[in-house]
């Protein structure tokens, strides 16, 4: 199994017809002071699996590291990989996830990390910046 789609979002859906819907994608957020909560943000993933793995249980994991290796984010879940819904086509499995007021205790680099059965198969870098410092950037 295979990650063929992962983004960081404001917002982020699986509609009734299976089509994943991604508004307000980035990698990187700015907050006046730390440690800040960060009230809502989606992790959007989608999934695909040969014919070799159809029927077959998965445990899918999503972590959240520090520069430091320390986990910020530690979840999983289980994923039963489904036929597919053409002949000769990849099962494909769209997953969502909402992450409410997660905290974050200083400015830095930070990665979502995606694992299939433990083996990671995606990162996604999070860079989290303080205002003073994104400032400065923008004007030095």
């Amino acid at each position: 199994m295979e990650v063929r789609l992962a983004a960081l979002a404001d917002f982020a859906n699986v509609d009734a017809a299976g089509k994943v819907n991604i508004i307000g994608m980035f990698n990187e957020l700015t907050a006046d002071s730390f440690p800040v909560v960060v009230h809502a943000m989606f992790v959007a993933l989608v999934f695909e699996a040969p014919p070799s793995e159809f029927g077959i249980d998965k445990t899918l994991s999503l972590l959240l590291i520090d520069s430091d290796g320390q986990k910020v984010i530690d979840m999983s879940f289980g994923s039963h990989t489904p036929s597919p819904t053409r002949s000769g086509a990849p099962a494909q499995i769209n997953l969502v996830v909402c992450l409410n007021n997660v905290k974050i205790d200083r400015p830095g680099e930070y990665e979502f990390c995606v694992l299939v059965n433990g083996e990671q198969k995606k990162t996604l870098p999070l860079r989290l910046a303080s205002s003073q410092e994104r400032e400065q950037e923008i004007h030095p």
